[in-house]
């Protein structure tokens, strides 16, 4: 015996529309608390962001290369 095969109803796919956002809205979404830092934390970044800077660029020019 032969089984019967089911009917397959075709379905059209859409795309869900798009939502339309102001800039303000883009903002807000975007946006993250700010954090309060004291003056060692900020002198310590600000030493730190030489040794951040060559790390990121060595990846920029490896991904590059």
């Amino acid at each position: 015996m032969a089984k019967r095969l089911k009917v397959i109803q075709e379905i059209k796919i859409e795309r869900p529309p798009r939502i339309k956002l102001s800039a303000t809205d883009i903002q807000e979404i975007e946006r993250l608390p700010r954090i309060k830092l004291s003056a060692k934390e900020s002198l310590k970044r600000t030493q730190e962001f030489d040794k951040r800077k060559e790390k990121f660029v060595a990846a920029i020019r490896k991904s590059q290369g």
